[in-house]
């Protein structure tokens, strides 16, 4: 099987390359950059990885480093263009990683779909990008590379405008609208031994992007607010003398006893012990 050098493609460290292509069929293959493949026309079929997606007008399939594609187009008519783009381009070294994080998504149950169809509009918009591409590449005139750099990331913001997978497309909600939900589960759940990790998955959000959202949506990170909580509880209970201290601070959902005296002296400035027998003592002069 052929392997596609890097060295051989993006010469003298160049980040992004197109390539104009009208080749009817190309062997199976792999290569060492990211590669993006739109078809201003045609029709086929573009396997990556075994995974079969249809080709059709305004097609834009992106093949990350080292999957094994090939391509089968219907006739000598399809007019496509190859980006090549070194990995790092991108700060996780994969589209598909930088979708994930950009967009919130939890692909772990599913695979990111490799094929994004444009029409319409969108498709007039991206046929001008990607020509505008090759146009300052063919010409090489000052800042070109700049000037293309430019390009591509707009081309970029169209497929994060237009990408999810089918099966999760319809998952998603916009965050804003799952927040008060999702506080309504943290204060329901908050003593089982909730995680961060946990809600998110619940919610089909990645993980590192639920936790900004959290804290840009209610001022407070997660785990504050969940310790926040877990306090008020024990704080709540203190008053009932049926239960000793170990036990309020293993009901209100701490594993850890060191960790609860912390967070309590933090928030009231007394130890439990303390706290208890003042609340005894207040509301015996009642």
């Amino acid at each position: 099987m052929n392997i596609f050098k890097k060295e051989h493609f993006l010469i003298n460290g160049e980040k992004l390359r197109p390539m104009k292509q009208n080749s009817k069929y190309s062997k199976p293959h792999k290569h060492e950059f990211i590669e993006f493949t739109y078809f201003f026309s045609g029709a086929g079929v573009n396997i990556i990885d075994g995974v079969e997606y249809e080709i059709r007008d305004g097609s834009l399939f992106f093949v990350e480093l080292e999957q094994v594609h090939s391509i089968i187009t219907a006739n000598d008519k399809s007019d496509y263009v190859d980006l090549l783009i070194s990995p790092d381009y991108f700060s996780t070294q994969s589209f598909s990683s930088f979708l994930t994080e950009e967009l919130g998504l939890n692909t772990s149950n599913s695979r990111l779909d490799q094929a994004i169809n444009f029409s319409g509009s969108n498709r007039i918009v991206i046929n001008e990008i990607v020509r505008n591409m090759l146009n300052e590449y063919e010409k090489r005139q000052c800042d070109y590379e700049q000037i293309s750099r430019h390009y591509f990331d707009i081309l970029v913001s169209y497929i994060k405008r237009t990408i999810t997978t089918p099966k999760e497309k319809s998952r998603y909600r916009d965050i804003d609208t799952v927040m008060p939900e999702v506080l309504d589960y943290i204060n329901s759940n908050y003593t089982k031994g909730i995680m961060l990790s946990d809600i998110a998955q619940k919610y089909h959000y990645n993980a590192d992007y639920f936790s900004r959202a959290f804290k840009n949506y209610f001022n407070i990170n997660f785990v504050d607010y969940l310790n926040e909580r877990k306090i008020e509880n024990a704080i709540d209970m203190l008053r009932y003398e049926v239960y000793n201290i170990d036990m309020i601070a293993q009901l209100s959902g701490f594993t850890n006893k060191t960790q609860f005296y912390k967070l309590f002296r933090d928030k009231t400035g007394k130890t439990p012990n303390e706290y208890r027998q003042e609340l005894i003592g207040n509301s015996k002069l009642r």
